[in-house]
């Protein structure tokens, strides 16, 4: 386990960030990543309060003189209240003093976060206004909080190198801190051991690409990457980025295609998507692509165009990154709101050159569910066979699983309707067992029974899962009739029950005095020699 690096622009600042392990396995590279800030950011979870590894890493912090922020996390959960929040910074200032922190360090300001839902704010709230749902507060408090580094430009360049790596398309990778001067690229640079006889030069290279982290080094990317879109050397430009990840991820690498009309835009885009086809590995593209799609959906118009990228990526075998499903729906509904039909957006990707797929479709669908816009995800599917994409397994699955969680029971059996009656397609069984949970969860066990009963006329194979399922709802809810009328169908088919759920149904049976099916029942099983 190693620490990530970025690098965000703020207010005129440049903050550079290093996310390191807590545990105390990894004590090793806490130290180094310590050695190497003006601050720290304690974060802990404000309904678990601190932790063991939180003593640790807060221990290594007040040890090299770092005054750090307190954030509490996760204070959108039900079970997280003010109360609890006041009783989880009394409990760190409690940890702060008895790790011997000064009076400066115990001046520590304290954040409410939701890193799941991506805000921060300097009160308690769970939930903040429109304009304040973002990371704002945090880094004005850094800006605030944190002093900034003190060196010399003027001085000899010196950084004392914390990690040391190597990527095969590239060079050797340092990770550490500039403690004086400046680097440029291509200057040399000369790698210095202390020994008991004094400093030992033990190597010497080149600067191919700058991964300082400073407003600099952001320049020199991205004059790297014009310089290599002007030159249509579109293949530079996965090697330069790869370059960069590991010590700082720049999210605004093509801010310079701003500058372009929109259709000379689209066009250079296309040409990048294209130049990546034939390299290899596949995933070799993957920060590009990424920064590529971060680029267009930051943008005034970012559909279609951010939607063949996402094609292009999943072609390729990378995934986007988690936050894109919030950024893509956000950019789907504002287009949505302008009320413009499904099947014309949809469309116009074959305007700039790109045919719908349902891949496509499909991520488009499930960023829709992960924002709960699950009517709007149910609109894309309707839309899909209207552009010539018809939907696949995984169109109607996604949805369906994600109606399943939210209990929309009604929406779940008209879905799997339209999926086995009209398109022909048989439900994966796990997707039926999900149905089958949301049913029984709400005590709709009738209408789990009959969704199998559907899918059974339909030919459909329907899994033993879902059968038990159905079965223990039945018996939750004192069906005992219906339980033992379902207990022969199942046999049918070939699937016999779990003893104890035999024993309970015929229980049952005789309590309620339904005698007669009880030794149909029975004699089910013995038939079976079960």
């Amino acid at each position: 386990m190693f620490h990530e690096v970025t690098s965000i622009p703020w207010k005129g600042n440049e903050l550079n960030m290093v996310d390191t392990p807590g545990h105390a396995y990894f004590g090793g590279e806490v130290e180094r990543v310590v050695g190497m800030v003006e601050g720290a950011i304690l974060v802990v979870d404000a309904g678990e309060g601190p932790l063991a590894q939180t003593k640790f890493v807060l221990a290594k912090a007040l040890k090299y003189g770092l005054r750090p922020l307190l954030l509490l996390n996760k204070v959108d959960r039900s079970t997280v209240t003010e109360e609890r929040c006041s009783e989880v910074e009394s409990l760190v200032f409690d940890l702060f003093a008895n790790l011997g922190a000064t009076e400066e360090q115990l001046e520590f300001p304290v954040l409410y976060a939701s890193a799941k839902e991506g805000w921060a704010s300097s009160t308690y709230t769970k939930k903040p206004s429109e304009d304040a749902w973002n990371m704002s507060d945090l880094l004005d408090a850094i800006i605030r909080h944190v002093p900034p580094p003190k060196s010399s430009l003027d001085a000899p360049f010196q950084m004392l190198v914390s990690m040391m790596e190597r990527d095969n398309y590239v060079c050797r990778i340092l990770t550490g801190r500039i403690n004086s001067g400046i680097l440029q690229l291509g200057d040399k640079v000369h790698g210095l051991q202390i020994t008991d006889s004094g400093t030992v030069k033990t190597e010497e290279g080149k600067l191919p690409i700058s991964l300082a982290h400073s407003a600099s080094s952001q320049v020199n990317l991205e004059e790297s990457i014009r310089e290599a879109v002007e030159d249509k050397a579109y293949t530079k430009i996965p090697d330069l980025l790869n370059a960069s990840k590991k010590s700082c991820q720049y999210p605004n690498t093509f801010l310079f295609l701003s500058t372009f009309s929109e259709s000379h835009k689209i066009r250079v885009i296309d040409d990048i998507l294209q130049s990546f086809i034939p390299i290899r590995p596949r995933f070799r593209p993957h920060l590009a692509y990424s920064s590529l799609l971060s680029y267009t959906l930051e943008g005034p118009n970012p559909l279609p165009l951010a939607l063949a990228i996402v094609q292009r990526m999943l072609r390729s075998g990378c995934l986007p990154a988690p936050q894109t499903h919030l950024t893509l729906s956000k950019a789907w509904l504002d287009r949505r709101k302008q009320s413009q039909t499904v099947h014309r957006i949809l469309s116009e990707m074959n305007s700039i050159g790109y045919s719908l797929d349902c891949g496509t479709c499909n991520y488009l669908i499930l960023s829709l569910c992960k924002v709960d816009h699950i009517t709007e995800a149910a609109e894309v599917l309707s839309g899909m066979g209207t552009t010539g994409c018809i939907p696949d397994l995984d169109s109607y699955g996604t949805l369906v699983g994600e109606m399943s969680e939210l209990r929309m029971t009604n929406q779940v059996v008209e879905t799997v309707k339209e999926m086995v009656g009209v398109h022909l397609l048989n439900p994966r069984k796990e997707t039926v067992v999900k149905a089958v949970n949301a049913m029984r969860a709400n005590r709709e066990i009738w209408r789990a029974v009959e969704m199998i009963e559907f899918l059974e006329n339909e030919g459909v194979g329907v899994g033993f899962g879902a059968y038990e399922s159905v079965l223990e709802g039945c018996l939750e809810v004192r069906q005992f009739v219906l339980a033992g009328k379902f207990v022969v169908r199942m046999t049918e088919r070939g699937f016999i029950p779990y003893i104890r759920v035999r024993q309970r149904v015929f229980e049952g049976l005789v309590t309620i005095g339904e005698t007669e099916l009880a030794s149909v029942v029975r004699q089910r099983f013995a038939e079976l020699k079960s």
